[in-house]
């Protein structure tokens, strides 16, 4: 509540007033939601077939708005992890969690670069002219070749002789039979 008057410049001279009866205000400060902010680093580089890769600090100086009007319950955090550009398949998922730790997917034997956008939403809404996402960010994920242990595979057996052949070796003769299986 705030008393207000006016004043003008006449003066009091002659029993006259400069002042008006004063006059109560009331103001009524509505919620207006701010945008969540947060900072996240701009690369990662990563080796083929690491597997699930986790950063549990990944998105820092994480803020929210004030309490929500009405209830004061604290507000609700949430990222939005969007793939821009690069290799689709390189990443079986990816997920930003609300207390910043990135978890990355990736694919056996994929390499290969993307760029990803992240958003953070709050749910105190927009009512009045509020925000309740914040600006977007970017970071680029790069994924090296690893080189993969070679491999062969045997044919199935098959017959290569039928028989017997002898061989004198050091004085001692073998016998090495050969019966087709």
């Amino acid at each position: 509540l705030l008393e207000v008057f006016a004043r003008d410049n006449g003066g009091s001279k002659h029993g006259g007033s400069d002042l008006s009866f004063p006059r109560n205000v009331s103001f009524d400060v509505l919620f207006v939601n701010k945008p969540p902010t947060f900072q996240i680093g701009s690369s990662l580089t990563l080796l083929e077939n690491s597997g699930t890769v986790i950063y549990p600090t990944f998105a820092v100086n994480v803020a929210v708005g004030p309490k929500i009007e009405g209830d004061q319950t604290e507000q609700e955090l949430s990222f939005t992890v969007h793939l821009l550009s690069g290799d689709n398949f390189l990443f079986a998922d990816s997920l930003l969690d609300s207390d910043g730790k990135l978890t990355l997917g990736l694919r056996q034997y994929r390499h290969g670069s993307a760029t990803f956008q992240v958003v953070a939403q709050d749910n105190a809404g927009t009512e009045r002219g509020g925000f309740n996402t914040s600006d977007p960010q970017n970071f680029s994920v790069t994924v090296l070749s690893v080189n993969q242990r070679p491999s062969f595979r045997l044919p199935a057996p098959s017959i290569i002789a039928v028989g017997e052949i002898t061989r004198v070796i050091n004085d001692r003769t073998f016998a090495i039979t050969f019966n087709g299986s």
